[in-house]
């Protein structure tokens, strides 16, 4: 016997759709068959329609009433949208907060791995990964200042940057690789993020990438003396053979290109082809997408000035990219000021959502103790 409990199911739920859209349909006739009525016993109202034509207030009151219940129904989400139109800027000016006390975290870092300084809260140099997602809430550092403030609103101003990747916090402790680009070659490493660079040329800070990495090479050797012992422990092995072929990259358009024309039929190399001719805006590395940006320029209250150039998209992207930086800028104090009222209420900024640095956190302690041991030390971190 067939069950029909889905069927069953599914009618239900398509009765309630149809009952709320029955009632939803009974309250609008009766909101604007009360506002119609007020408008025709409202004097000044009927006075207001005497300087037009007649024959257009009708389809007026129409549109009008319709207009009146479209805001009541959805009143709740436009007064949402509205405020987080309002607040949008100083939300992401917030954000840029962030960048400018982790470039203070960083030359903190320097200066400790380097043994200038010492922070009760710090103990390994893994420890300053664990401020990614709060570094508003970090204790040892030197609360934002109007100063700060101002130097960042010069560096959104004048600094050839790309908005998008400005607040990309992913990497922006990574010592060895920073360090590594910055004293060595510059294929090296990883390159310093635009504010750590525009705030070296301000401040000289730029100096204590020089400075001697002593507690990170401490670290090291005990860390070196734990692999070592485990390897030591470790079942034989078969030898390793490096792959030396190259990688076959997914991404590559070349290298897909020459897959279809070497095995793919003449009907298919045709079709690609032709949809790699339409599609050829669309595969440049630092291409954005279009239908996106001019969505986000649409929806703005300002006009955008777009300077000319022999590509509109470029034109497009420039123009709407020194809107961000300067709007940005204007709402830093307003950003700051919520900051500081933050601090003042005791409130957090961020959730402590990456549970991943902490078990590395606890690894790569585990392994400089052993160390330590290894090396007929304390079991400690006094070193």
């Amino acid at each position: 016997m067939e069950d029909n409990t889905n069927s069953g199911d599914n009618m239900g739920r398509y009765t309630e759709r149809y009952e709320k859209g029955i009632t939803e349909l009974l309250e609008e006739k009766e909101l604007k068959t009360k506002w119609h009525k007020e408008i025709l016993e409202n004097e000044s109202i009927q006075e207001y329609f005497k300087d037009y034509n007649p024959h257009s207030i009708d389809t007026f009151i129409l549109f009008y009433l319709t207009e009146k219940y479209l805001a009541y129904k959805y009143a709740d989400s436009y007064e949402r949208r509205v405020e987080e139109k309002r607040t949008r800027w100083i939300d992401a000016a917030y954000d840029h907060l962030k960048m400018i006390q982790h470039k203070k975290l960083f030359d903190l870092q320097c200066l400790w791995r380097a043994e200038q300084v010492q922070v009760e809260e710090l103990e390994i140099c893994h420890d300053f990964l664990l401020w990614k997602d709060n570094i508003l809430d970090c204790p040892f550092l030197e609360p934002v200042t109007k100063d700060d403030i101002a130097m960042y609103q010069e560096y959104l101003l004048t600094a050839d940057i790309d908005y998008r990747y400005i607040t990309d916090f992913y990497d922006v402790q990574r010592y060895e690789e920073f360090r590594e680009n910055y004293n060595g070659d510059e294929d090296d490493g990883m390159q310093l993020p635009d504010w750590y660079d525009f705030h070296n040329m301000r401040t000289g800070n730029g100096s204590l990438m020089i400075l001697p990495d002593i507690r990170g090479e401490k670290e090291e050797f005990y860390k070196k003396l734990s692999r070592q012992e485990k390897v030591k422990n470790l079942p034989p092995s078969k030898p390793y053979v490096p792959e030396r072929r190259p990688y076959l990259n997914p991404d590559s358009i070349e290298k897909v290109t020459f897959f279809v024309n070497t095995f793919e039929d003449e009907e298919t190399r045709r079709k690609y082809a032709n949809y790699l001719e339409i599609n050829k805006n669309g595969f440049k590395d630092d291409e954005f997408d279009l239908d996106v940006l001019l969505m986000q320029m649409q929806e703005e209250d300002e006009y955008i000035p777009v300077e000319a150039h022999y590509d509109f998209r470029e034109a497009l992207f420039r123009g709407y990219n020194a809107f961000q930086l300067k709007n940005t800028a204007e709402h830093l104090p307003m950003a700051h000021q919520q900051y500081l009222f933050n601090r003042k209420m005791g409130l957090t900024t961020e959730e402590d959502r990456e549970d991943v640095y902490k078990s590395i956190r606890e690894r790569s302690l585990e392994m400089i103790l052993d160390g330590r041991e290894l090396n007929g030390e304390p079991r400690n971190l006094e070193f």
